[in-house]
């Protein structure tokens, strides 16, 4: 299989070995995704794969599509960020009958090859045009309307009627949860359908990989065929009004959507230089990256200040969870995106609670218990800094930030501390005692992890130079007094014999070193990180250039990633946007001593976003035994992570 990459001014194509994982994506600012194996005459792999819609009503997303089906075996693929083709050369029997081969002295049946080529487009505000030309044979479109996780597969009541001579019309209800949607399907060309109404069984294939739900029936709700060429537009809405004014946006703006999308990319890959060198693979990597993380922007295209966060990926984490999309933040500071920056960061502030926290999920109740997190709170702070230093360094900080502005932060975040410090420390082991989930190794359950302590380390230094940049002379010493106190105390908890414990109440050592020093380099001089990571290294980086959550030594250590029951998670999984940071962090600490390392790391994460998995994106993680696309294929943070490292060691000017 060839991989034509169209970015922008750059093409390049790879030869790639595909299997049940690889597949392509589009999304837009609304939260609408797909994602779709390569092929279309073999069954989606992944019962999150298909098309799916936001409602943004209630910001519900629903799987309406899950395929659509024609008798085609694809050669190679292209994907320029807003679109996908797919194209197959197919041998079928003639209508001409036999033709006689003269060397064998035999009739034979006459066989012609057809070049046909898919196309997919999704619009930046919701539809999706399919386009299907040099094919002549069977299309068939598998329905599978439901909220993307509810998977209770009784009660599912479809209606499909011809609304005109090229439209259908599908409605669908679930009484029991009064889900009531309508997807509209408008023809043009040389496509007929008829009702099908046929359930057919469907087996996703990487689904069952993950130990989840792989069976599941699907509804064939129209078939037909296709005459050399013809397109589909599709619409969806709560009402069929609106899904049939998506389509018809579709058909009769579709080409202007598509120069508006055309455009953007240009925009975002244009001012992208840098003060050394970078490879094609490296430069097409952060490309796809950087047209990924502006797809994973919530925002309106009729008015680009109202954003709304970015997605923390496709597929089933298609919320806005704020540790993910503050993480991000870093880049979108880079491309100096600052109306986009501050406008998160106020809304953010906004969102602290009387205890100092931040919703974990920025859906449904903010204010649930069980939704609040205190480490957001803490990468709020982290990025407060970054962007006052960026702006700072540029001589831009008074252009984009007022005193007055200056003083509403340091109060708010100064109140937060406050708070939180009342709340949740622990006056007996003088740390701060969080839920276990407020870690990003959330699913250790462990008391007192790392990562927060040093995040809450991290808050209280980001409040002293603050203070000090704004002439608090009290509220200064007052935040070094108990930056040093709790240094000495993080020290003196976690780190025994010259290795760094990731909690108090285990042996477990593994990448958040990594972490804790893109946090906090303060915690040890050079020559001690150098000895931690040195000796982490032998037990973490593997062949390929992943990077274990947890050393092979230690007895919880799992080489093969177990899917949905989470045990290899945090337990050796490799998870790439760790990777990246870890590749920022030997950069900063020591670039000739581990450039060999920095290569590797890179290198596994640059083929990762072009030739594995989700063509484009960063997969939230791989097996750590070797090399593979798994978990979310298509993750915010894997993508965000490598536009910063790339940006970190090369020099974006």
């Amino acid at each position: 299989m060839r991989i034509y990459y169209n970015l922008s001014d750059d093409k390049h194509s790879y030869d790639i070995k595909e299997d049940n994982k690889t597949s392509l994506a589009l999304s837009n600012y609304n939260g609408d995704f797909l994602v779709n194996g390569i092929d279309s005459s073999v069954d989606q792999t992944s019962k999150f794969h298909g098309y799916f819609v936001k409602n943004t009503k209630d910001n519900r997303v629903y799987k309406v599509l899950d395929k659509i089906n024609v008798e085609t075996k694809t050669n190679e693929v292209e994907y320029g960020g807003y679109y996908f083709i797919l194209r197959s050369k197919n041998q079928r029997e003639s209508k001409n009958g036999l033709t006689y081969n003269k060397n064998k002295g035999t009739w034979e049946k006459t066989e012609r090859v057809e070049s046909s080529v898919e196309k997919y487009y999704m619009g930046p505000e919701g539809g999706l045009i399919y386009t299907i030309n040099g094919y002549n044979g069977k299309i068939s479109l598998d329905l599978d309307i439901r909220e993307l996780s509810n998977f209770n597969e009784w009660g599912r009541l479809y209606k499909i009627y011809k609304e005109r001579s090229n439209v259908w019309v599908v409605e669908f209800r679930r009484e029991e949860d009064k889900e009531h949607l309508f997807m509209v399907v408008a023809i043009e060309g040389d496509i007929e359908f008829r009702r099908s109404s046929k359930w057919e069984e469907k087996f996703y294939s990487y689904s069952k990989e993950r130990n989840s739900l792989y069976r599941w029936y699907v509804f064939r709700g129209l078939r037909g065929k296709v005459n050399g060429s013809g397109t589909l537009y599709i619409g969806v809405g709560s009402s069929k009004r609106e899904a049939l004014s998506k389509a018809v946006l579709m058909k009769n703006g579709g080409e202007k959507l598509e120069g508006f999308d055309k455009k953007f990319l240009d925009d975002i890959c244009e001012s992208n230089d840098f003060k050394y060198p970078i490879s094609v693979d490296r430069k097409l990597a952060y490309k796809s990256s950087l047209n990924s993380l502006y797809k994973f922007l919530n925002r309106s295209i009729l008015k680009e200040s109202d954003v709304n966060g970015c997605y923390a990926g496709l597929m089933w984490f298609s919320q806005v969870w704020s540790r993910d999309d503050l993480i991000a933040l870093k880049a979108f500071i880079d491309q100096k995106e600052y109306n986009i920056v501050k406008r998160r960061i106020f809304e953010y502030l906004d969102m602290i609670d009387e205890n100092g926290t931040l919703p974990i999920i920025l859906e449904g109740d903010l204010n649930r218990e069980d939704n609040r997190s205190t480490s957001s709170t803490f990468w709020l702070s982290q990025r407060i800094l970054d962007f006052i230093l960026d702006l700072s360094n540029r001589g831009d900080l008074e252009k984009v930030i007022s005193k007055s502005e200056l003083v509403y932060i340091f109060d708010k975040l100064d109140k937060a501390f406050h708070n939180l410090s009342a709340k949740y420390w622990d006056w007996d082991v003088e740390l701060l005692k969080v839920n276990p989930n407020d870690s990003w190794m959330d699913t250790r359950n462990t008391n007192f992890p790392l990562d927060v302590e040093v995040g809450y380390l991290k808050f209280c230094s980001v409040l002293a130079t603050m203070a000090s940049m704004m002439g608090k002379e009290e509220r200064t010493k007052h935040y070094l007094d108990f930056e040093q106190m709790l240094l000495d105390k993080i020290r003196a908890v976690y780190y025994k014999n010259n290795k760094l414990y990731e909690d108090i109440e285990s042996n477990k050592r593994g990448s958040t070193l990594f972490l804790v020093y893109y946090i906090y380099p303060n915690l040890f001089t050079k020559k001690e990180w150098e000895i931690l990571i040195d000796k982490s290294l032998n037990d973490l980086l593997t062949e390929w250039g992943g990077l274990r959550t947890l050393s092979f030594r230690i007895h919880d250590y799992q080489k093969e990633y177990t899917g949905e029951n989470n045990i290899s998670y945090h337990n050796g999984d490799c998870w790439f946007w760790i990777s990246n940071i870890a590749a920022k962090v030997l950069n900063e600490l020591n670039e000739k001593k581990y450039r060999d390392e920095i290569r590797r790391l890179l290198s596994a994460s640059t083929k990762d976003i072009l030739k594995t998995g989700v063509l484009g994106y960063g997969s939230e993680l791989s097996s750590a035994k070797e090399r593979r696309a798994e978990g979310n294929l298509a993750q915010l943070w894997s993508s965000s992570t490598y536009i910063e490292v790339i940006n970190s060691i090369l020099k974006k000017l």
